[in-house]
């Protein structure tokens, strides 16, 4: 939709799903409020034919690659949006229309060197985290054409499996240096993860926005060319292939 022979696009139309939990609705309330657009909610149905929760995340992909739009957003239930979170998404796409984005950064050294330099942007490639997952649509239905063959559908971990597939394209993720989210729900995972994790301690945003100020306030084409590298690429541990 909307392509260039270059790779570009003539208009960037970006759609919205939220994967959700029926017990997380007045939080999932919350982020359609702040979204200020549409957005679609995935609620858990309880397939026992997928793990959990890339049952609900599938789901969510499967109606963003079927959309009417270039670029597809898949957000987590358990986050807090910055101001104008949306029109800041749609500026980034601008900015970086052929890459996946993820707009959660989690604490940590990738981040904090970001921060220290006064770039926007840093590169990991082992993939998102699944806070907050953008990706031309295109890609989407790639990705889930190559899952579908690939990964086991009891593996649980929806956002492993999109790094697992950017792995194989040696396409890097490029992370929001502040987040555009927070990562309010770490304490009380329903998907059993820990709230801490070795690595980075809390599984939060160290570098956020304060409370009211806007992503559009960020200069976003600082470090667009540079991003602060980290990490090797992302490779299906055996118990997650078919």
């Amino acid at each position: 939709m909307g392509r260039l022979a270059h790779g570009g696009y003539v208009n960037i139309k970006l759609a919205v799903a939220i994967m959700a939990v029926p017990e997380r609705e007045a939080e999932v309330r919350a982020i359609q409020r702040d979204l200020g657009v549409p957005a679609m909610v995935v609620w858990e149905n309880g397939d026992q034919a997928y793990g959990k929760p890339w049952g609900t995340a599938r789901r969510g992909w499967a109606w963003l690659a079927g959309q009417p739009a270039t670029h597809g957003l898949l957000l987590q239930d358990d986050i807090a949006l910055c101001r104008d979170f949306y029109r800041t998404a749609v500026r980034l796409v601008r900015l970086r229309p052929e890459a996946c984005l993820s707009l959660f950064s989690p604490r940590g050294k990738p981040s904090e060197d970001a921060a220290a330099r006064r770039v926007s942007w840093y590169a990991r490639n082992s993939g998102p985290w699944g806070q907050a997952i953008l990706m031309p649509v295109p890609w989407i239905q790639e990705f889930l054409s190559w899952e579908q063959a690939t990964i086991n559908p009891q593996y649980r971990h929806d956002d492993s499996r999109v790094g697992f597939w950017l792995g194989t394209k040696r396409r890097p993720t490029y992370y929001t240096v502040p987040s555009l989210v927070q990562h309010v729900g770490h304490a009380r995972s329903v998907a059993g993860n820990p709230r801490w994790v070795p690595s980075i301690g809390e599984r939060t945003a160290s570098v956020t926005l304060s409370p009211g100020v806007s992503g559009l306030s960020v200069d976003w084409t600082a470090g667009l060319h540079d991003p602060v590298p980290s990490g090797g690429w992302s490779v299906p541990e055996k118990k997650a292939l078919r």
